[in-house]
């Protein structure tokens, strides 16, 4: 028996071929007519002589498959919301669960800020005030206002996103788990259906608990007080794009573990946009861990303060977390920037070098000197690793370019949103007075959200092109 995809000689009792798995048995019954996707004859191996042949030039095999119609789920009804329900509650009680052992953890620390080093100016008092919902709305990178007040002037710091993006690892272990559920116990359901009732779910959830959540008129000193607030809009937008891209993906686990569906584009391009992001950002983890374990840091210097920081940062888990988001958009060819009010902005990118004199600026938040002379190296992990990517998705395909829009339209997107989430952006408010000196500009921290979508969007596609020719060149040879 010969593989209908490449073209290999397999055993006649195979199940699948042995060079690229591909299904080689094939069920015919009654049901509808599906599009022939066979390269080569299943019966001689022989290569079609034209794409819409029905019957092999040589044996007279038929091409034609005819696959049973398998009914799916397709209204959005309460009935649907009954099969999503427990998935949702899965999550929702993991996402809690996690939060809880982070809050206990956190709080044990003498530190302020300490596991996490949360890049908010919160004291030990503030800090001892928070409850495991703040953990779980900074765990779906909820945007936070911070207010100090006195007689004499009030200070509001308004963050529309922490800086926290690696914290939405808890996230994602509570959301995976739960869509994968709705298709265990339900395998006939639409999956981004039950994935959109899953996310406004999610979203009225965040937006809830942000009611409940956060530190008011907690006195820190006799001299003024402290109110700390989550965003009702920041949660309901991460909610909503969260909850559906990671129970999304959940539901695809489980298909594709126990089912062979015949994906259309659009679903074969999402969810392989939405898995190569995700394991790109595992396989940075891992490069960053390597990395950290080679860095030894010199005495760095916050440029803010003029005081020596605290070189345990380098050893945290949250250092190697952001590192790993950084790298990822440092390897595709995006730049870091820090922009404070009055200076030029300084930047770095993995494609120019970085002066001493800028070195030394944005030297504690992403220090140069811990990629050394890997970064050529992480640039061609990460090629090769979305090279591959676009291989594998095009296993099978006929409209390739369609694919390849969808898949890379759904990595930018990605990209952009953790991007935004990864950078920390503040605006300070302050008396008249002090605004007449300082203004309101804004701090800027990471990575430039249109840049991001442009630059993600051209490496994705380009990448997966050339997956897609190397797909071809190898079919070629094997013709």
């Amino acid at each position: 028996m010969y593989c209908s995809a490449c073209g290999a000689k397999n055993d006649s009792d195979a199940l699948y071929c042995s060079q690229d798995g591909y299904p080689l048995q094939k069920v015919i019954s009654s049901g509808r007519l599906q599009p022939d996707l066979s390269i080569f004859c299943s019966v001689c191996g022989n290569e079609k002589t034209y794409h819409a042949a029905r019957y092999c030039s040589i044996c007279g095999q038929s091409f034609d498959i005819y696959e049973t119609v398998t009914p799916q789920e397709t209204t959005f009804n309460w009935q649907l919301v009954k099969k999503v329900l427990p998935g949702w509650l899965l999550s929702v009680g993991l996402l809690f669960l996690v939060s809880q052992f982070v809050f206990f953890y956190v709080y044990k620390l003498k530190q302020i800020g300490g596991y996490l080093q949360l890049q908010l100016p919160i004291d030990q008092v503030v800090r001892e005030s928070l409850n495991f919902l703040d953990f779980s709305l900074f765990a779906n990178l909820t945007g936070v206002s911070l207010l100090l007040e006195n007689e004499d002037f009030a200070q509001r710091i308004s963050y529309f996103s922490t800086g926290l993006a690696f914290m939405a690892v808890i996230a994602v272990i509570a959301l995976v788990p739960g869509g994968y559920l709705i298709k265990y116990l339900h395998p006939k359901v639409k999956a981004w259906k039950a994935a959109i009732i899953f996310c406004f779910g999610y979203a009225a959830l965040l937006a809830v608990i942000t009611q409940f959540s956060g530190v008011h008129d907690v006195s820190s000193t006799i001299h003024y007080q402290t109110s700390l607030s989550f965003h009702l809009l920041s949660a309901i937008i991460n909610g909503l794009f969260l909850g559906f891209v990671f129970s999304y993906a959940g539901m695809g686990l489980w298909e594709k573990r126990h089912t062979r569906v015949r994906l259309s584009e659009g679903e074969r391009g999402i969810r392989y946009g939405i898995f190569t992001v995700a394991a790109a950002y595992v396989l940075m983890l891992f490069v960053t861990i390597f990395l950290n374990a080679q860095y030894d840091p010199g005495v760095e210097t916050d440029s803010w303060s003029g005081t020596t920081s605290d070189q345990s940062i380098y050893n945290s888990m949250s250092f190697v977390g952001k590192m790993a988001t950084y790298v990822i958009h440092l390897a595709t060819g995006n730049t870091f920037i820090l922009k404070r009010p009055g200076p030029a902005p300084d930047t770095y990118s993995f494609l120019s070098e970085i002066s001493p004199e800028d070195k030394s600026s944005i030297g504690f938040l992403i220090p140069p000197d811990f990629f050394a002379s890997s970064q050529i190296v992480v640039m061609a992990i990460m090629a090769i690793f979305f090279i591959i990517a676009g291989n594998r998705m095009a296993k099978g395909q006929t409209h390739l370019l369609r694919l390849i829009v969808i898949y890379s339209l759904t990595v930018a997107v990605i990209m952009s949103f953790f991007a935004f989430y990864t950078s920390m952006n503040q605006v300070f408010q302050s008396s008249e007075g002090m605004r007449r000196v300082l203004g309101d500009e804004p701090v800027f921290i990471g990575f430039r959200l249109l840049r991001t979508f442009i630059i993600s969007l051209l490496y994705s596609s380009v990448t997966a092109a050339i997956g897609v020719l190397v797909r071809k060149i190898k079919y070629m040879k094997v013709g």
